[in-house]
């Protein structure tokens, strides 16, 4: 299993503020991840974070990274490929999904009746028959 860590990449003094990487290394190379978080010099020991809050979200982004990885064959990826699968989204949104179930009722033919959620006011009915 490619090992991962949550890190800095630099820690310059004159940074207020320094971003959060997932360093992810595999077969002696390795990449960052980038992620949302930022920390202050006083959360850092080194290049490590010390922020409890920013390790255990990041702790679920990683076992994610890690589920994933155990459905394919990494070990003959490179870590660059590895980076590129773990960064690609997998889910479909509901919007695709939607878009899926009204081409396939229009492929077999069938009507998809459309109506509104809430019953419209009266005089909106009439304002759209004009």
């Amino acid at each position: 299993m490619a090992p991962f860590s949550i890190c800095v990449r630099s820690t310059d003094k004159k940074l207020e503020f320094y971003p959060v990487f997932i360093r992810l290394s595999h077969n002696q190379r390795t990449v960052y991840l980038t992620t949302s978080f930022t920390v202050t010099r006083s959360k850092l020991k080194g290049t490590e974070i010390k922020d409890h809050f920013i390790i255990q979200q990041l702790s679920t982004q990683i076992t994610e990274y890690m589920d994933k990885l155990k459905r394919i064959n990494h070990p003959a990826m490179t870590v660059w490929e590895i980076k590129k699968y773990l960064l690609t989204v997998s889910e479909i949104s509901f919007t695709d999904f939607a878009k899926q179930i009204i081409k396939s009722y229009s492929l077999k033919g069938k009507d998809i009746n459309i109506r509104p959620v809430f019953p419209l006011a009266p005089n909106t009915v009439i304002f759209m028959s004009l």
